[in-house]
């Protein structure tokens, strides 16, 4: 519930989130009347390595921001934490941080995260490691998107729609066993709230309603910004683990992976809400030109998201796991991914082009 502002815009965080630190406005008062009354210790209940933003990764390479978490926890005098509610991926270098600040004595942040990078990379590789953990940390303080849902966890697999899908044949023991009810759904491949759904009357924005605190635009500039900077970590890191020495080599490759399929769901959102803004835009206006613009811009970017879904396909399908969640509420399996590179594929060869001619253009 933390509230935070981008450009004057107000919102909250709505669920378990690592973009800010804590503690939130509530909190803070129950601290301060745990202080005045007295008690003897206060405990909390607090992620350690991963949260909701992305429930999907066994962990979140956002050292910085965890340790300033870390420290925020000491500075509001919590004696003891209940850290469970997070994966089970164990051993992790973030788990590891953390077990060093819940003791007193812990060396230097930066001392640490050398030696741990060290291990990870190889010798010669910590100012590299080091400073894309910065970036990455930069990054995520941007990142404007909180909670549960199908923008932080499952854009990569979360489909553009161009029309409304038609609902498949589908029986009631072999439909999606990851939904809570048996009905048919135009989009089988996930949960309902893991899609993002158009208002296919076109009199709403979904997108507008999806982000509810801030407007579409400022939303979308903050998503670019925390993508970006990931990408500037991503070169440091990428050569980090191109001259790992050969018994480091795999498992810096791996490093690579989940913060590189960080970075592909933050442009996935990106691109699906833009996707849908230009899809209205073209159901509202009479224009030929303006839809042949339109069109060709909506073509160019399901172009870009079909090489960025085949990408997060090949990371899916090399590292068991990302996209798996115990609950099977945040998914973006291999078979779900796929399913969404069909969708695109339709829309750019035949949607797209039937509508051309359907309306002249």
């Amino acid at each position: 519930g933390k509230t935070y502002k981008l450009d004057g815009q107000e919102g909250h965080l709505l669920d378990y989130a690592i973009n800010q630190t804590g503690p939130a406005e509530v909190t803070q008062a129950q601290l301060l009347a745990a202080r005045e009354r007295n008690f003897r210790a206060i405990y909390s209940r607090a992620d350690t390595f991963a949260s909701w933003q992305f429930g999907t990764f066994p962990y979140l390479p956002f050292p910085y921001q965890w340790h300033a978490r870390y420290q925020a926890m000491e500075e509001w005098g919590i004696q003891g934490a209940l850290e469970s509610w997070t994966y089970g991926f164990k051993p992790n270098w973030v788990a590891e941080i953390r077990a060093w600040r819940s003791w007193s004595g812990a060396p230097p942040l930066d001392d640490l995260l050398r030696q741990i990078a060290r291990r990870e990379f190889g010798a010669g590789a910590e100012a590299d490691v080091l400073e894309a953990w910065r970036l990455f940390s930069e990054a995520i303080r941007l990142y404007p998107d909180t909670g549960p849902n199908w923008g932080s966890n499952n854009a990569v697999a979360a489909p553009l729609f161009f029309q409304e899908p038609e609902i498949p044949f589908l029986t009631k023991k072999h439909s999606n066993g990851i939904d809570r009810s048996a009905k048919p759904k135009p989009w089988p491949f996930a949960i309902s709230r893991m899609v993002f759904w158009p208002d296919f009357t076109n009199a709403e924005d979904a997108a507008k309603k999806y982000i509810r605190f801030f407007t579409v635009p400022v939303f979308q500039k903050y998503l670019m910004l925390s993508a970006d900077k990931m990408e500037e970590g991503l070169k440091l890191y990428r050569r980090a683990a191109l001259a790992a020495p050969e018994p480091k080599r795999h498992r810096a490759f791996f490093e690579v992976l989940l913060a590189e399929q960080l970075q592909r769901m933050m442009r996935s959102e990106h691109a699906i809400i833009e996707f849908e803004q230009m899809r209205l835009e073209l159901a509202k206006t009479q224009d030929k030109s303006v839809k042949t613009t339109l069109l060709d811009k909506m073509n160019d970017l399901l172009k870009a998201e079909r090489r960025r879904t085949v990408s997060s396909y090949e990371a899916a399908r090399r590292d068991s796991r990302l996209g798996y969640e115990w609950e099977q509420d945040y998914v973006y399996t291999p078979a779900s991914i796929r399913e969404k590179i069909k969708l695109l594929d339709d829309t750019i060869n035949f949607q797209i082009p039937e509508y051309r001619q359907s309306n002249g253009l």
